[in-house]
């Protein structure tokens, strides 16, 4: 059941670097002034390219949650880093160029640092479902800085702006990633079974709330236009904040053992981090590359 696990949070990444490709074209090609307004759905939702990669979205999500059945948190979200090894070399196709040495570099990082991420870390399944009253500080939490950053991003334009939506959208995606966990849960009896606990738990509104924002913020970061700060933001928080609740409040663990494999533990995270930094710069800058030759071809 773990290797299930592994295979459906591969399959998410795809789906999510895919997504991610096809709507960042098109989200930044959204006026300013429609970027936190109904005029950012409306004008999304008139572009086939957006409307196939939103296709993609809710599959690599389905997905994600999926997984969750069968793995852990930490093994579900920290496979989803891997999206980046999907996005990269899809970003660098649709921009007419060639991937540059040091993408592979990192890409090789990454992996390297992924398994023994796994391997030392060895991370276990913690319970399914938290009483709400561990919930309530990290709800507080994610839900007061999303307001402050979203108030704030509201007055302010440019790269500023799209920082602070994209930090948001790791904030908000990390919370549901974990918070889908319990909400997975109601499907250990069957998928009609599940019907009743799913509208009666608090957990699968929170999770729908989430998601929802999380994703309207993350097309407004994109239109904002400075991807290289969005990405890295979306790609490094999300994992961090969903695999903090997964231990904090979902009782999941690392068992490494010893002063060594926690060293190498923490050096594992650490590259993870600065690779994923680094690919996801890459990939915007192929994307950018992408819309201003398409801007030109309009011109």
């Amino acid at each position: 059941m773990l290797w299930l696990g592994v295979a459906l949070a591969l399959s998410a990444a795809f789906c999510l670097a895919l997504a991610s490709a096809l709507q960042q074209r098109v989200a930044s090609t959204i006026p300013d002034e429609d970027s936190l307004g109904t005029g950012l759905i409306t004008g999304l939702v008139k572009r086939p390219v957006w409307l196939a990669g939103f296709a993609f979205d809710v599959g690599g999500t389905v997905l994600q949650s999926v997984a969750l059945i069968p793995g852990s948190v930490i093994l579900v979200q920290s496979i989803l880093v891997t999206t980046l090894l999907f996005a990269l070399p899809l970003s660098a196709w649709l921009a007419g160029r060639r991937l540059e040495r040091k993408d592979g570099g990192w890409a090789l990082v990454l992996a390297v640092a992924l398994a023994g991420f796994f391997i030392v870390g060895n991370p276990t399944q913690g319970i399914d479902k938290a009483p709400f009253e561990d919930w309530i500080a990290p709800l507080t939490f994610v839900a007061s800085l999303s307001v402050a950053f979203v108030l704030t991003a509201s007055r302010i334009r440019g790269p500023s702006r799209s920082t602070l939506l994209a930090i948001t959208t790791g904030l908000l995606f990390g919370l549901s990633g974990a918070i889908a966990k319990p909400v997975m849960d109601a499907f250990d009896n069957g998928l009609w079974q599940a019907i009743e606990p799913l509208l009666t738990s608090w957990e699968t509104y929170v999770f729908a709330v989430a998601m929802s924002a999380g994703a309207f913020l993350q097309q407004s970061s994109y239109q904002a236009g400075n991807l290289e700060n969005a990405l890295p933001a979306i790609v490094v928080l999300e994992p961090l904040v969903a695999i903090f609740l997964g231990v904090a409040v979902l009782e999941e663990r690392f068992r490494a053992d010893g002063p060594l494999e926690w060293a190498i533990l923490g050096a594992s995270i650490a590259a993870i981090t600065v690779a994923a930094i680094q690919l996801s710069r890459s990939s915007a800058t192929f994307e950018a590359q992408t819309t201003a030759r398409q801007q030109q071809a309009a011109g």
